[in-house]
């Protein structure tokens, strides 16, 4: 008899040891990650090879599901990881609605908590040209355009000028030149060589090449529109410069 007790026992500590793994693990499948960990496990994610573009989402989307229990929401990591779903939906999944749906996430959570220390809002014209390029994908020139316009308009309040700015601006510059508006082409132009040159005078190498890239293709469109509107006007060299 000792024996068939003995017996039984040995077969429950199994079935208890499995119970509370359950159990544990249903605990822990509604707490915040560990904020180092989830950042180191966001990159491996992005530079694994082994894992799907379906995988990726499974574990980041199930991360982001558990945000709102974690002291830190709304901080760099918790933007990182939404940058980087909304990246794995556009690049890897050509699912524009949901890179739009991820861009405009992250752009409400800057915009929200854009006094705190934890946000660096000077990421938030680039994730507004992001979102533009989203919305191309669509065909939705409405929406491209307006992500455009926030993208540059917010660069100049921040006194950050950038590539995304730039580029903003300068894509700009070409829709109106293309639609006939010469006179917002032209605006737009000396908006573009004027942050051109502010990018140029702020930095060296190549970035002081791009700042100056920008100066001389926006002046090229700006030639453009005026000779449309046949008003060719004497510039001074040292204006475009």
């Amino acid at each position: 008899r000792s024996g068939s007790v003995t017996g039984v026992q040995t077969c429950a500590l199994p079935i208890l040891l499995i119970s509370a793994v359950l159990l544990l693990t249903e605990s822990l499948s509604g707490q915040c990650p560990d904020k180092d960990f989830l950042f180191k496990r966001i990159r491996f994610v992005k530079d694994s090879s082994g894992f799907s573009p379906q995988k990726k989402l499974v574990e980041l989307l199930g991360y982001l599901d558990k945000m709102n229990s974690c002291p830190y929401r709304n901080d760099s990591t918790h933007l990182y990881l939404i940058r980087r779903i909304a990246e794995i939906y556009f690049f890897e999944q050509a699912d524009f609605l949901k890179a739009v749906q991820y861009r405009r996430q992250a752009i409400d959570i800057i915009s929200t908590n854009a006094d705190k220390p934890s946000i660096n809002i000077k990421t938030l014209p680039g994730f507004y040209y992001w979102l533009s390029v989203a919305y191309d994908s669509l065909n939705n020139i409405s929406g491209r355009m307006k992500a455009l316009d926030s993208c540059f308009t917010i660069a100049m309040r921040l006194n950050h000028v950038d590539r995304a700015s730039l580029m903003a601006l300068f894509i700009r510059v070409k829709y109106f030149y293309d639609v006939g508006d010469y006179h917002r082409c032209i605006d737009y132009a000396v908006r573009c060589r004027s942050l051109g040159q502010d990018y140029a005078a702020n930095n060296t190498g190549q970035e002081k090449k791009v700042g100056e890239l920008y100066v001389f293709s926006s002046l090229g469109w700006q030639v453009e529109a005026l000779l449309k509107l046949k008003k060719i006007p004497v510039l001074d060299r040292k204006s475009v410069v």
